[in-house]
């Protein structure tokens, strides 16, 4: 959801991004790395797959480049990840890919531009962004939130790629000392290689309006409105539009809390003409707290969205990250998720499961940096899914140990 006159907004297409680049402040900085790493550990249902379940080693190698722009004006960052785990007891090598690739620009004084694009590829795709949902906090300003990806439970425990792609864009305007508006677009095509899970695109409209309260506080409403198309059939198309209204204050000069609640309006295609027709709560929150030595962010959100396997659905996120300087060369990270997929009507639209799905999961990584760029790691989780097509399925209990070399800059 926006948040018009403090956060940061997820934002839109490449191509606008690079072309509002064109025109920069005089003071440019480029910075680019790599983190290239190798580790291995042991995992007791890698793929959260139904049935008992052979536990599998893995050995793996992982790149993470990343490439930051600033200026006077321009803000543009890209980043990227690689993960090649092998596994024994045949269940051979998943592959899985990330691209982030966004910025801001300020267009005058009272304008910003903001916008992204995402790519994402796995056969464990709800696992992968269970664990990378929101991000470093640590690359956030004080007063940004992050932007949460939408993780889907139906794609839980269903070995086969998933593909997605995603962009949008907004504009940002300050309409005087107290007031600001934002609008943007959004875009969105989900793939999948099994037969019976459904592709899907989602194309939607935003707007969001804030108003300064008090030098700390201020007023928050925005409304999005969004049509889902999935590939090669009409049952299960719907639309949706989901208003919310809310405040968001700044705690002290490192914390700041938003919270909105409204209603999502959704109407979903059904046979002969018929069509399902819902309104349900609405809400999302973020409290977000950046220090010298240590980060948190809390998020949580429910409104509709399309699923893979299950049709239009209304979906729950709640997650939340911890990162902390324990001395001069350790760090602790610890991060946990959870995923819900409710039902919204009875289940004629022809898809795989009824009732709700849900995933959750946890993790905890210690870091020991012997220099600015080579430093090891220990990582452990826990990752499952339940619900009603869900049955004698184990958790996912994992634990790992490896070592990173960093390339480029290190500041």
């Amino acid at each position: 959801m926006m948040q018009p006159s403090i956060t940061r907004t997820g934002t839109g297409s490449l191509t606008v991004v690079l072309a509002a680049f064109g025109s920069t402040g005089a003071t440019a900085d480029t910075r680019a790395q790599v983190r290239v790493s190798a580790d291995g550990g042991y995992e007791t249902n890698a793929f959260l797959l139904d049935g008992d379940q052979s536990g599998a080693f893995s050995a793996s190698i992982e790149i993470e480049p990343s490439v930051t722009f600033e200026s006077d004006l321009t803000t543009f960052r890209i980043t990227g990840s690689v993960r090649l785990p092998q596994y024994n007891e045949g269940l051979g090598t998943e592959d899985s890919y990330r691209l982030n690739a966004g910025g801001q620009t300020r267009i005058d004084e009272r304008t910003t531009l903001r916008a992204n694009a995402s790519f994402q590829s796995s056969r464990t795709l709800s696992q992968y962004n269970l664990n990378n949902l929101l991000g470093d906090p640590l690359l956030l300003e004080p007063g940004e939130f992050p932007d949460v990806e939408f993780i889907d439970p139906t794609l839980a425990g269903v070995r086969g790629r998933n593909t997605s792609l995603s962009v949008d864009a907004s504009v940002s305007r300050v309409l005087s000392p107290r007031d600001s508006l934002s609008v943007g677009m959004s875009a969105r095509q989900s793939i999948t290689e099994r037969f019976n899970g459904r592709d899907y695109r989602q194309a939607g409209f935003n707007a969001g309006w804030g108003h300064q309260l008090t030098p700390r506080t201020s007023l928050q409403t925005s409304v999005q409105a969004s049509k889902a198309d999935y590939f090669d059939q009409s049952i299960g198309d719907g639309q949706f539009v989901t208003s919310l209204v809310g405040l968001q204050h700044q705690i002290s000069p490192t914390m700041n809390v938003t919270g909105q609640v409204g209603a999502s309006f959704t109407s979903i295609q059904g046979p002969e003409d018929t069509s399902i027709n819902n309104v349900g709560f609405a809400a999302n929150g973020s409290l977000c707290r950046r220090g010298f030595q240590s980060s948190l962010c809390v998020n949580a959100g429910r409104q509709a969205s399309p699923t893979t396997y299950a049709g239009i659905r209304t979906t729950t996120t709640i997650a939340g990250s911890y990162s902390r300087a324990l001395s001069e060369f350790d760090r602790l990270s610890l991060s946990a998720s959870y995923a819900r997929a409710d039902q919204i009507d009875r289940d004629w639209l022809g898809f795989e499961t009824d009732g709700s799905e849900e995933i959750y999961g946890a993790s905890a990584q210690w870091r020991r940096y012997f220099t600015d760029r080579l430093s090891a790691y220990v990582r452990g989780g826990y990752s499952n899914t339940s619900g009603r097509s869900r049955t004698g399925r184990d958790g996912n209990l994992q634990g790992f140990i490896g070592i990173s070399y960093m390339f480029g800059e290190t500041r």
